[in-house]
């Protein structure tokens, strides 16, 4: 007859103290990144009063600058844009028509076997 051995599986008392002992990792972690937070936002706050904000500028220095030619591209854009609008304003639909869409609430679902 053969002798057993011990199993490699962990027995359900280790396994419980693992996952305990992550939960309390986590805790500890959680616990750590709120007291930092609080830390940066009582910082933050205080930043603004020791120094005077900076005086910001009237438009953004973001992008390469606009060109001549790019302006003259936007405005004839702005001015297609302008015309179509103009041209579905202007539509006049014929009295009585069908709207394109009706809205009607649907039901809740249930849940459950009913």
């Amino acid at each position: 007859m053969q002798r057993r051995t011990r199993s490699t599986r962990p027995s359900a008392r280790s396994r419980a103290a693992a996952r305990t002992a992550s939960i309390t990792a986590t805790r500890r972690s959680f616990l750590r990144v709120i007291a930092l937070a609080g830390t940066a936002l009582a910082a933050g706050a205080a930043a603004p009063l020791a120094a005077p904000a900076p005086a910001k500028s009237k438009r953004a220095a973001s992008g390469p600058p606009v060109t001549a030619a790019m302006r003259k591209e936007i405005d004839n854009q702005k001015g297609y844009v302008s015309r179509q609008l103009k041209v579905i304003r202007d539509f006049a639909l014929p009295t009585g028509s069908e709207p394109a869409f009706v809205f009607r609430a649907m039901s809740p679902r249930r849940r459950g076997g009913k």
